[in-house]
C-alpha cells in the first residue's frame, strides 16, 4: 500500500477525524486550561488586593499628615491675630513736642482732658486737608 491517500480520504479526514479529535483533545485539556486560568486570575487578583490596601494605608497616613500640618498652620495664625497688640509710641500732634506727647501717652491723662487735644485739628473733626476731605471717625466704622 501507498502513502498516498486519495482526495476522497484526505477530505474525511480534514472534516470528520479532524474535529472529531480536536474536540475529543479540547474536552480533556480544557479543564487542566480552565484550572491554570483561574489560578493565574486569583494570584492577579490577590496581588491587587495587597496593593491597593497598601495604597489606602499610604493615603491615609500622608492624609492624616496634611491634616495635622493644615491644623498647625491655622493654630499658628490664630495665635498671632489673638495676642495682644504691641504698644505703639503715642503719636505727635502738632505743636507738641515728644517729651508732652509721651507724657499725654502713659497712660496718666488722657486726650479730652488736655487742653492741647482739644484745640488740636485731629479732634476737631471732619477736616480739609491737601489730599482732600477727611472721613470722620463714624463714617469710618
Amino acid at each position: 500500500m501507498s502513502d498516498e491517500k486519495n482526495p476522497v480520504e484526505k477530505a474525511v479526514e480534514l472534516m470528520v477525524y479532524a474535529p472529531i479529535g480536536f474536540v475529543n483533545f479540547m474536552r480533556s485539556m480544557l479543564p487542566g486550561w480552565i484550572e491554570g486560568g483561574r489560578q493565574e486570575v486569583t494570584k492577579q487578583m490577590t496581588n491587587a488586593k495587597v496593593m491597593s490596601e497598601f495604597a489606602i494605608a499610604q493615603g491615609r497616613n500622608e492624609a492624616g499628615k496634611a491634616v495635622s500640618q493644615a491644623g498647625e498652620a491655622v493654630s499658628n495664625l490664630t495665635a498671632r491675630r489673638t495676642a495682644p497688640p504691641a504698644q505703639r509710641p503715642p503719636a505727635v500732634r502738632v505743636g507738641q513736642t515728644p517729651a508732652t506727647a509721651h507724657a499725654e501717652g502713659d497712660g496718666t491723662s488722657t486726650a479730652a482732658s488736655t487742653p492741647s487735644a482739644a484745640a488740636s485739628p485731629a479732634s476737631a473733626g471732619p477736616s480739609i486737608s491737601s489730599n482732600g476731605p477727611r472721613p470722620s471717625a463714624d463714617a469710618l466704622a
